[in-house]
């Protein structure tokens, strides 16, 4: 709940709930005064109690009306935890999301009007519970001796609830788990719908495992339903028994000529009952709703309180001059046995270097921690002889543009997804298309109907891996960082595109680039290629060097 209260504490949203709170009490008072009022005006024949009965019915109706603009503060809530949620989503490492799988976190996300109505949830519960209170106080004023029988049994109807509500968390608990993993497997399916349609029994085990899912939801809520039958009838019950203990009371008395009250004041206490019940079963089914809806909180809290491994740096990186020095760099993902071992490399400003290897030998995990996505287990890495740990993280991905292997297409237009390496600053279509052409997709945006506006479908469903690619080089040259760093960024490229773009890169004058490839012809031409093995360098030179070594290098390009 910390969060939930921190929503309403740092917002304006409090001055609306002290407002919705004072009018619920008002309006409570006068909703069990007006049954006095009216029983006064019939018992005296008193005009004064009739304009008495009417004011305090023009006063709830106002009342009302302006707690039905306090209940903003629902809305002021939520956002703000979708803000900070989202924030965290932001500022969090890398390191979070292998934690967290993407499901988790949309589903946690996804949450948050749930959580922001939490609190209207325990205020509809305080209020039900006052009411319930101001009509037994109420049914004590008219007559003292039934107060304590009907406060016993409605005594047990709390306890009953409190027990139920137990139950309640419990199966709460068990749904939010089952959803989580329900949700789990359509992120596979839809996420990894290529690989679910390449297998010939993964569509049947998938829709297998959602149907056992549902099946145990269903389960559960019939359950859960079972429960809240048997809540209706308790309380129902509890109500009869109640309006029995002031019949049998009225009746016994009448009988015996003890009773003083008139008609309508004996009418007025039954109503008092009548009036108990429905707040009653508002009490029940509100601790419905917030069992459920607690039921979102320790996942949604799990995220929240995730502790960052990396601390953002305070130094401004304001230029690059000199080189990027790669220390006796060392690198473990859990701890144990290490990716990186002792690699030192060094990168002077405006060269051209080459990285190649086996596969799994940390190739790709070297430019992880270049881009400060990890920091170094030991040794370190320095831009002109700062340690980058100490540089921000905005200044330093300011001077490092990087294509991946596996470009991440947003879903919208390829102008969109061009554009987002300068964002929030919207280039010209002019730009855009300069940098389309240095990445050899221009002639490719001309083609289409919609040119640049061009709707490429989720995670660029409509594109192929080559035109993927060729979106984030065009995402570099656009940003023209002053260090490219291309990950296999050519990898799905033809011969003839990948000539072109290498051209294009080969032209970009005084820009430092560094190329990890298993493609060699991609790397031939670096000022100095550093080859991998057994998760350290091996070899370093130029082709030439390297040839003449024949060493793994040479044997690679066999």
């Amino acid at each position: 709940m910390k969060y939930v209260i921190e929503s309403i504490t740092k917002t304006k949203a409090k001055y609306l709930i002290v407002l919705d709170i004072a009018l619920m009490i008002i309006y409570l008072i006068l909703n069990a005064g007006i049954l006095a009022l009216v029983s006064n005006a019939i018992n005296l024949a008193s005009m004064h109690y009739v304009n008495l009965t009417l004011l305090a019915c023009a006063s709830q109706i106002a009342i009302s009306s302006v707690r039905g603009l306090t209940g903003f503060y629902r809305h002021i809530s939520f956002t703000y935890l979708n803000e900070i949620f989202v924030d965290k989503v932001l500022d969090s490492d890398v390191a979070m999301f292998s934690k967290f799988s993407p499901g988790v976190i949309e589903n946690a996300g996804s949450k948050t009007w749930q959580l922001s109505t939490l609190v209207q949830l325990i205020i509809n519960v305080s209020s039900d519970v006052l009411s319930v209170v101001i009509n037994i106080v109420a049914i004590w004023i008219i007559e003292p001796k039934v107060t304590l029988p009907i406060a016993v049994i409605f005594g047990v109807c709390a306890v009953l609830v409190s027990i139920i509500n137990k139950k309640w968390d419990k199966i709460d608990k068990a749904l939010e788990d089952t959803k989580e993993k329900r949700n789990a497997e359509l992120d596979e399916i839809t996420n990894g719908f290529i690989e679910a349609r390449s297998f010939s029994g993964a569509i049947e085990a998938h829709r297998t495992s959602i149907k056992s899912y549902n099946s145990s939801l269903l389960k559960a809520i019939f359950h859960r339903q079972e429960i809240n039958g048997l809540m209706n009838f308790i309380i129902s019950l509890l109500d009869t028994l109640a309006m029995l203990v002031v019949l049998l009371y009225v009746v016994s008395a009448m009988l015996s000529g003890t009773n003083n009250l008139p008609p309508a004041t004996t009418i007025t206490l039954v109503v008092y009952l009548w009036r108990i019940i429905d707040p009653l079963l508002g009490v029940v089914f509100s601790f419905s709703d917030v069992s459920e809806y607690k039921a979102a909180l320790p996942k949604f809290t799990q995220i929240m309180s995730y502790e960052n491994k990396m601390v953002d740096g305070s130094i401004e990186l304001e230029s690059f001059n000199n080189n990027i020095s790669i220390d006796n760099v060392s690198f473990s993902y859990d701890g144990s046995d290490n990716v990186l071992n002792n690699v030192s490399i060094n990168i002077p400003k405006g060269s051209k270097i080459g990285i190649c290897g086996v596969s799994g030998g940390g190739k790709s995990t070297l430019l992880k921690l270049l881009t400060r996505f990890y920091d170094v287990s030991d040794g370190s890495i320095k831009i002109d002889g700062i340690d980058i740990r100490n540089l921000t993280y905005k200044s330093l991905r300011k001077y490092i543009g990087i294509v991946h292997q596996s470009t991440y297409i947003f879903n919208g237009s390829i102008r969109d997804n061009i554009a987002y390496a300068l964002k929030p600053a919207v280039p010209s279509d002019e730009v855009i298309m300069e940098a389309c052409k240095k990445a050899s997709i221009d002639s490719f945006i001309i083609s289409l109907p919609e040119g640049l506006n061009t709707k490429v479908g989720p995670r660029g469903l409509k594109l192929s891996g080559g035109q993927k690619q060729r979106i984030g080089l065009a995402r570099v040259f656009l940003m023209n960082p002053e260090i490219v760093v291309l990950d296999e960024a050519t990898s799905a490229l033809d011969n003839e595109t990948e000539t072109v773009v290498q051209d294009a890169l080969s032209k970009l004058n005084g820009k430092t680039i560094i190329t990890i490839a298993h493609r060699l012809s991609t790397i031939r031409d670096s000022d100095c290629i550093y080859v991998m093995d057994n998760h350290t360098v091996a070899e370093s030179g130029t082709h030439r060097e390297l040839m003449e070594a024949n060493g793994i290098y040479a044997k690679m390009q066999k």
